[in-house]
């Protein structure tokens, strides 16, 4: 199809209509995406679409916990507890109350093992809850990492990147030149799947 628009233009679709609906597919889906991307941000900003949350954590870690959650714009702290009731005899009935609260996720900021973390994982899970272990000791990463299990634990991974130097800017201007060239190559497929 590319080659037959490249070869003959007016025999499928004309240049200028292909130009048109490249151009215009490109500026309305990158148009929409930041229009949806901006209103559901600024939605979030006044208190709605928001993930309910319950975090458990150390009486001290509260409000740093608390204040760390609300930076984000996608939750809402509806309580808290102390973490050692994870460990209590109470817990079921702790577990409980908070599946009753309509939470969609648990954030727990642990100083030390809590015990039986796959009975709270589980719990939690047959419920429809999600569980975070969010590390309130820890300051913010301003670098991607990888998180590889090692003998049953987590840890984090720091690992220089493969190519630096001349060699990244290399290939980043292949990869741009390739995206583009697919683009190109591409959109008379695209266009032609639309009529």
């Amino acid at each position: 199809m590319v080659i037959a628009f490249l070869y003959r233009p007016g025999l499928f679709v004309s240049r200028s209509t292909f130009l048109l609906g490249w151009f215009f597919s490109v500026v309305f889906v990158s148009t929409g995406r930041f229009l949806t991307a901006s209103v559901l941000e600024k939605v979030r900003q006044h208190g709605a679409i928001q993930y309910p949350v319950f975090v458990f954590c150390d009486p001290h870690d509260a409000d740093k916990a608390t204040a760390l959650l609300r930076s984000e714009s996608h939750y809402k702290v509806v309580g808290w507890s102390d973490i050692a009731f994870l460990d209590s005899d109470d817990r079921e009935k702790m577990i409980e109350r908070v599946c009753s609260m309509d939470v969609s996720e648990v954030c727990v900021c642990p100083r030390k093992t809590i015990q039986d973390p796959m009975f709270l994982f589980w719990s939690l899970r047959n419920a429809g809850i999600t569980l975070h272990f969010l590390p309130i000791a820890l300051e913010p990463l301003f670098r991607s990492g990888e998180f590889p299990v090692v003998g049953g634990v987590p840890s984090f991974k720091f690992a220089p990147p493969l190519i630096s130097g001349i060699d990244f800017w290399i290939k980043r201007a292949f990869d741009f030149c390739f995206a583009l060239a697919f683009l190109i190559v591409a959109l008379p497929i695209y266009i032609r799947s639309q009529f």
